[in-house]
Order: C-alpha cells, then sequence, then structure tokens
C-alpha cells in the first residue's frame, strides 16, 4: 500500500487540476459569451440611431426621428419555411400593437427578389413594410448570419434577438409590451 501512496496522490493532485481547470474554463466562457452578446446589442442599438431605409414603396423610414417605442426588424426569405410560418403571427402582432409598434421585414432573396416579395405579400395579404436587402448591407450590419432574425427594440434599446422561428404570438410577448406601454 506505502507503494502505491505516491501515485494515489500523483493522480488525486492530477484530478483535482484539471477539475478546477474545467470549471475556470467555464467561467470565462460564459463571461465571453455575456460580453459578446452585449457587444452585440450595442451595435444592434448604435445601428438603429443612424439606420434610414426604403421600402419596396418608396417610403423611407429614419429611426433617428421615429415616434414609436417599439421596433421589431425581422430579416426573411421567400425560401425559408419558418420565415414564412412566422410572418401571420408578426403580421398580427403589428395590428395589434400598431400605434405603438414599427415593424420592419427585410427581405433577404438573391434571384428575382421583387418578384419573390410580390408573392409573398399576395400570398399573406402582408402590409408591413419591405426593405429588399440586395446589397447585403443591412443583413452585415446585423450580423445576420441565420433566417428568420429578429431584433426586437424598446425605447431604443435592445429587448430581444431571435435567430430561427419566432411565435410574435407569444402571450409573454404581448403581455410585456403591454407593460411597457402601460396599457
Amino acid at each position: 500500500m506505502k507503494k502505491f501512496l505516491p501515485i494515489l496522490v500523483l493522480i488525486l493532485a492530477f484530478t483535482g487540476f484539471l477539475a478546477v481547470q474545467v470549471t475556470m474554463d467555464q467561467v470565462q466562457t460564459s463571461a465571453n459569451q455575456s460580453t459578446t452578446i452585449k457587444d452585440k446589442n450595442v451595435r444592434y442599438e448604435n445601428l438603429l440611431k443612424t439606420l434610414k431605409v426604403k421600402a419596396i414603396d418608396k417610403k423611407e423610414y429614419d429611426f433617428s426621428q421615429t415616434s414609436k417605442p417599439i421596433i421589431i426588424f425581422n430579416f426573411w426569405a421567400s425560401w425559408c419555411s419558418p420565415c414564412l410560418k412566422e410572418l401571420p403571427s408578426l403580421m398580427k402582432l403589428a395590428a395589434d400593437f400598431s400605434e405603438d409598434v414599427q415593424v420592419i421585414t427585410v427581405n433577404t432573396d438573391e434571384d428575382d427578389q421583387l418578384k419573390m416579395i410580390d408573392k409573398i405579400k399576395k400570398k399573406f395579404k402582408l402590409e408591413l413594410p419591405v426593405i429588399a436587402e440586395n446589397s447585403n448591407k443591412i443583413s452585415d450590419d446585423f450580423l445576420v448570419a441565420v433566417i428568420p432574425f429578429t431584433v426586437i427594440y424598446i425605447n431604443g434599446s435592445v429587448y430581444k434577438t431571435h435567430q430561427g422561428y419566432f411565435d410574435f404570438g407569444d402571450p409573454g410577448l404581448s403581455q410585456h409590451f403591454k407593460s411597457v406601454l402601460k396599457k
């Protein structure tokens, strides 16, 4: 037994060292993710202060001059099933909060873009503003890697970002909007 004691101590010390190292790595990873999210949110908030876009109906939106407290940017494409699946709930949310919420949709189709937008507008009776993103500038500015992608601002601050399908009919979201708007 005495022969194995130094080996056992060495194994226990090494195991302890590994446990401490793994714990420290996890703490550092969480801190880095938190910093990255904060950095992105600051980026999005700065974008909103200077963003001017023109919808396909030629109407211009200057977000430095907006009077609506809630702004939603939604990036989508006509070929994207999750994008089309969430569109009805986004339209309903926009209608329910029409006085206080500005929804801007950004279409990222590349081929026959205006034709595809028109097809979707007719199919869904879409009346929300659509930005035809043909240069990828807005998508690049918002660091869009996956669509659908949504950024929700409340009073100029990022409330939520979401990659992938999002149910805008979520009662929690409506309730939060009502509490912010005090309705």
